[in-house]
């Protein structure tokens, strides 16, 4: 195929089997981009997955590989194990949006990839300094643990399933490092070179399925964990403004937590500070 098309697009495009060769670029000279991939998936285009059908083959039996059937037991025992509700929050993320913009030029002329996780990342670990009580930790019946290190899990895709590495005291640590870190951790994670090391004792975890085009999401806890943040696309709708309807970004944010040891209320305030350090840029 002769067409040009992103790195990021291409990635994407082969994890969820759609095939570029019917799909009109938007980019630069026509480059197919991650919108136009998004497109595809949420709209259908004329040939925009590769049929992979056949009805006359058999029923297909696939093993599971070690770390399938790893997230598969951690999975059902953090189900089985908390008692998780999720809550959504709408977040108006424009001027958010308008300092990404200003900053990624910026960010890229110094070899740095900037990303609206790395900035979700910040703002969370920010925002958890003056929540203790969502940082907890259930130990026991008699028991909870809060942890005084603010660190973050980003759940990482991989090609057999999904890891969730860690940024270490990510509330002490400027965007530019958390951004570097983020980049470092999702190479090594899809190059099969992360370690122990780059594993547990986490606050929190976010999963971002935005760049897939999904809007909201129920995210299962990465116990021993009580909280973990599902954070969907960003999206241009009209809300009224000072009487006036108005264009805004906005973003759907899912939190999960563990209802056993962590209130509604207290989550919902400590959203409340998460959503409002995007609008401040306090961190930045």
């Amino acid at each position: 195929m002769d067409k040009k098309v992103t790195c990021r697009a291409k990635v994407i495009a082969e994890r969820l089997g759609i095939s570029l060769d019917g799909l009109n670029g938007t980019g630069n000279n026509g480059e197919i981009t991650v919108n136009d991939v998004k497109r595809a998936v949420l709209f259908g285009t004329n040939a925009a997955k590769a049929s992979a059908y056949d009805s006359t083959k058999p029923d297909e039996i696939k093993k599971m590989t070690s770390m399938q059937r790893t997230i598969c037991r951690s999975m059902q025992e953090s189900l089985e194990g908390t008692a998780q509700a999720t809550n959504k929050f709408e977040a108006d993320i424009t001027e958010l949006v308008e300092l990404y913009k200003k900053l990624k030029p910026k960010y890229a002329a110094a070899g740095i990839k900037l990303s609206y996780t790395a900035l979700f990342i910040k703002a969370l670990a920010m925002a958890l300094e003056n929540h203790p009580m969502v940082r907890v930790q259930y130990v026991d019946e008699e028991t909870l643990r809060i942890p005084k290190d603010i660190s973050i899990g980003c759940a990482v895709d991989i090609p057999d399933g999904l890891v969730v590495p860690v940024i270490r005291n990510a509330n002490l640590k400027d965007l530019r490092t958390i951004c570097l870190e983020l980049f470092d951790l999702t190479n090594k994670a899809k190059n099969n070179g992360l370690t122990m090391d780059d594993f547990g004792n986490a606050s929190m975890s976010i999963t971002n399925l935005g760049m897939f085009g999904a809007t909201y999401s129920t995210p299962v806890l990465n116990s021993p964990e009580a909280m973990i943040l599902g954070s969907g696309s960003i999206m241009q709708v009209l809300r009224m403004k000072n009487g006036i309807m108005t264009p805004v970004q906005i973003v759907n944010f899912s939190l999960t937590t563990d209802h056993r040891i962590i209130k509604d209320s207290d989550a919902a305030l400590f959203m409340a500070d998460f959503i409002g350090g995007l609008k401040e840029f306090k961190w930045i």
